[in-house]
């Protein structure tokens, strides 16, 4: 999910969940926080509706230097957002980083910000949205990109093109 401005109309929000649930989706993934307010959380509990949240860390390796102090920022920012979401039922997993493919992220970033999810939440499982995240920070293995691209070399192509438009687009074409 990342159609709407951070700080968005939760009107907006909600109506789109609300489409969502009306074509049989029951997973949404709030891709790099889109969403910001604890409100979406709250309207997905009420109308069950379950969520993938997701720390708003894309492209760490482009945008970090992995110094002691810049992981320990991120790993507070992260206690600080599991502690605060960890009591909805509708959340039922983390993604600590979007599109984080570099060393340092499998070895330093993300080993960090999994150990900070579990000092307040034990329950769900944690994983990165990247590529054949099949790391063991991650309980999920996860293909970001389902074809051959530079990212993908070495890993199955699992799901085709029109597959994945097929989903996106609610089989309406």
């Amino acid at each position: 999910y990342n159609e709407c401005p951070s700080n968005g109309a939760i009107d907006i929000v909600k109506m789109t969940l609300d489409e969502a649930k009306k074509l049989n989706m029951n997973v949404i993934r709030n891709h790099i926080r889109s969403f910001t307010s604890d409100e979406i959380f709250d309207y997905a509990d009420e109308i069950g509706m379950m969520m993938i949240d997701e720390a708003p860390f894309w492209e760490p390796h482009l945008n970090m230097d992995y110094g002691s102090v810049t992981v320990r920022n991120c790993t507070e920012w992260v206690k600080r957002w599991a502690k605060s979401i960890k009591n909805h039922p509708s959340i039922i997993m983390y993604s600590t980083t979007n599109e984080a493919w570099g060393s340092q992220d499998d070895t330093i970033l993300m080993p960090a910000l999994r150990d900070a999810i579990l000092s307040y939440d034990t329950t769900r499982p944690i994983y990165n949205d990247g590529e054949g995240s099949d790391l063991p920070c991650h309980d999920q293995v996860n293909y970001h990109y389902t074809n051959n691209s530079t990212h993908m070399q070495g890993f199955p192509s699992v799901v085709n093109h029109s597959n994945i438009y097929g989903i996106y687009s609610a089989g309406t074409t």
